[in-house]
């Protein structure tokens, strides 16, 4: 995965942090969404998918590493 992808999963999830979303990890007392989505991201508890073109093709790639 790319920093610029690693970056948009964990901004987007952090705007439905921000929106109200429920987090997937116990946050303790942080209270900033780009903390607790970063902390669900290294976690791995996001769900994603991922698509990539090469050649005209293109690559799913789903990950969720629990």
């Amino acid at each position: 995965i790319t920093l610029y992808e690693k970056t948009k999963i964990i901004g987007a999830r952090a705007e439905q942090i921000a929106n109200n979303s429920a987090p997937f990890v116990n946050i303790g007392s942080l209270t900033d969404p780009i903390l607790i989505a970063t902390k669900e991201y290294d976690e791995g508890v996001i769900p994603v998918c991922i698509y990539r073109k090469y050649n005209g093709t293109e690559i799913k790639i789903s990950f969720l590493k629990k």
